[in-house]
């Protein structure tokens, strides 16, 4: 592995091949050998923007298990209300993958996903406020909105928040 990761600048050239499965395969390579995510995290975040949903996915799934800042939570959360189903699958498979998973320190994040016109986005956000403990309370009140809404299961994401923060 520590051989490996030297020629990661030479992988990641390889994001930008015109095949498919060589894309995927370079950034599948570079989640194995885990380089700096310094190095790599511009090209994985340049390869979540790529036209091949499966090329899309797959930076989505592996830039977790290089790195973890607050573009990488907002990727995740954001990737959830992506049409195709394969994105927002991979964007779960993110989430499983942070160290550390989600915490008070992405309240940032989190707090305007509360608000979002996206359904899924919306649901990952309740959920994610379920996990933190009593610093989500600072959001009560988009919990609140959420007990509102028209789509059962947004409802039944709020109730657990509200059963979280009853005060």
């Amino acid at each position: 592995k520590s051989d490996a990761k030297g020629v990661a600048a030479n992988i990641v050239k390889l994001f930008k091949d015109p095949s498919e499965m060589v894309k995927i395969r370079a950034i599948t390579c570079v989640g194995t050998i885990q380089p700096e995510f310094e190095k790599v995290a511009p090209h994985l975040f340049e390869a979540t923007k790529d036209k091949m949903t499966t090329v899309k996915a797959e930076a989505i799934r592996t830039i977790p298990m290089l790195g973890r800042d607050q573009k990488t939570v907002e990727l995740l959360f954001d990737s959830m209300g992506d049409a195709d189903p394969l994105i927002p699958k991979a964007a779960l498979e993110g989430f499983t993958r942070l160290k550390p998973p989600v915490n008070k320190d992405d309240l940032p994040v989190i707090g305007p996903r509360l608000s979002s016109p996206s359904s899924p986005v919306k649901k990952q956000a309740f959920a994610s406020l379920v996990t933190i403990g009593e610093t989500g309370s600072i959001y009560a009140k988009e919990v609140s909105q959420g007990l509102d809404e028209t789509d059962n299961d947004l409802v039944l994401y709020a109730l657990q928040c509200a059963m979280k923060y009853p005060d």
